[in-house]
């Protein structure tokens, strides 16, 4: 079983990302959403794991790169990928998202199946 936590404070578009999650991939997934990257990061120092976590900039209470800065301080979680899933079309947050280590890709809003395919592929198999 894999697990995706879905990290944006826009209810629908973590609607939207659970739905193609789960009828475009091929795995048993457990699906948690969290509306900022405080609510994530709280749930995350609870529950040790590896995740894929796909997470949005510019949110109220945590930002993502507030989420990204205390997720460097936690344990318990290797292996985990996070992923940048964002509307915002700066060239400068993508490549201040490249200096993270714990970044794997950077994705400009809806999730799409090719970006699935293309990096995080082994929900497909």
């Amino acid at each position: 079983m894999r697990k995706i936590l879905l990290v944006d404070d826009d209810q629908p578009t973590n609607v939207l990302h659970e739905i193609i999650l789960k009828k475009f991939t091929s795995v048993p997934l457990t699906i948690k959403t969290f509306l900022n990257g405080k609510q994530a990061l709280d749930y995350l120092k609870e529950a040790p794991g590896q995740y894929i976590i796909f997470l949005d900039i510019n949110m109220p209470t945590m930002s993502g790169w507030d989420f990204l800065d205390a997720y460097q301080n936690i344990e318990g979680h290797d292996g985990t990928r996070i992923f940048i899933l964002t509307s915002s079309i700066n060239p400068e947050d993508e490549r201040k998202a490249a200096k993270y280590p714990e970044v794997n890709g950077f994705e400009i809003k809806p999730l799409s199946v090719d970006f699935l395919k293309k990096h995080v592929g082994e929900l497909f198999t």
